[in-house]
């Protein structure tokens, strides 16, 4: 399979890989759809990711689907009232399907902090970090919740938290680069943009 650590250039041949693999048999494996949307997302390829979840989540009505899409819609830069709206009913019917999946909690809690709902979004965040406690970016979630809850020393925590595990996940990534090595695990750009976000917020806190 493609294996990814986070760098543009892989995400481009892991999408040259599934779009192969999909031209094979258009259409009959969902998974597959899933994986090539997501590798465009990765790759900051925002417009075609969200157009590929929308037709597969048309056809699939697939709960990961809606959990992909939701999370995008709300990480948009020119998110619109619907894009919100509608990462509102998809975040929901993710939950409904899935209510102790950590990463649909934090999709759900991301939702409701983009809506203004800091207090909910914190308790869903509490309770996603369980599962994704080496997450960088569930913590700088949970510092910007915590931020907008008007608990600042938890904010920072989270943030620290944040910091230190990107800090040791871009580590293990360069040592594997230049190792020659795969990490065993691909590699989610947002948690290194986690990172790199919560020490402009803590920095701005001092």
């Amino acid at each position: 399979r493609a294996h990814i650590t986070g760098d543009a250039a892989e995400y481009t041949k892991a999408i040259s890989l599934y779009e192969a693999l999909t031209k094979e048999a258009p259409g009959t494996d969902p998974h597959l759809d899933l994986l090539t949307a997501r590798a465009f997302e990765q790759a900051g390829h925002i417009a075609e990711a969200e157009r590929r979840y929308r037709v597969i989540f048309a056809r699939t009505k697939s709960s990961a689907v809606a959990n992909n899409l939701a999370f995008l819609l709300t990480n948009k830069p020119n998110t619109s009232a619907a894009d919100l709206q509608l990462a509102e009913t998809l975040s929901k019917l993710s939950q409904n399907a899935a209510p102790s999946d950590p990463a649909v909690l934090d999709t759900r809690g991301w939702v409701l902090l983009k809506q203004g709902h800091a207090a909910e979004a914190l308790t869903l965040f509490r309770t996603a970090v369980v599962g994704l406690s080496k997450s960088p970016q569930m913590q700088y979630h949970l510092g910007l919740a915590s931020q907008a809850a008007g608990k600042p020393l938890w904010a920072k925590r989270h943030f620290h938290a944040a910091i230190d595990l990107g800090r040791g996940l871009k580590a293990k990534v360069d040592a594997a680069r230049k190792a020659g090595t795969l990490l065993g695990r691909d590699i989610d750009p947002a948690d290194l943009t986690a990172t790199t976000k919560a020490e402009a917020l803590l920095k701005a806190m001092k």
